[in-house]
């Protein structure tokens, strides 16, 4: 008998399509990659790029080194970049490396020597 009751609850489970109206997203909209474009007309500091970013990708990063200054440099053009290549390319930039692990969730460029 409980074999057929979880056979049961099994099959309901499996039948069960999740709210009445919900929409399920196509794949290639769900996992395709963001991208980041910049069209620098002078240069950008680190934080205005982060938060660039930000915007571009929905993606919350932010410069959470301390004592690190925040000048600017030439940042060249980007078409349609990655993601995690722009922000490979920020640390390396900041002589810094990234935090994927933060209590608050967050992307964050902290002190520490860049990915070779």
């Amino acid at each position: 008998m409980p074999y057929r009751t979880g056979t049961v609850l099994l099959l309901a489970a499996l039948a069960w399509t999740g709210p009445a109206g919900a929409q399920v997203k196509p794949a290639g909209e769900v996992l395709s990659p963001k991208l980041v474009t910049f069209e620098p007309t002078k240069p950008l500091t680190i934080s205005q790029a982060l938060e660039s970013v930000t915007y571009q990708t929905g993606i919350a990063v932010k410069d959470v080194r301390t004592g690190a200054s925040d000048k600017p440099f030439e940042f060249k053009v980007l078409n349609k970049v990655r993601f995690w290549d722009v922000m490979d390319l920020l640390a390396n930039q900041a002589g810094a490396s990234l935090s994927l692990y933060r209590s608050d969730g967050v992307i964050g460029l902290v002190e520490g020597k860049p990915r070779a």
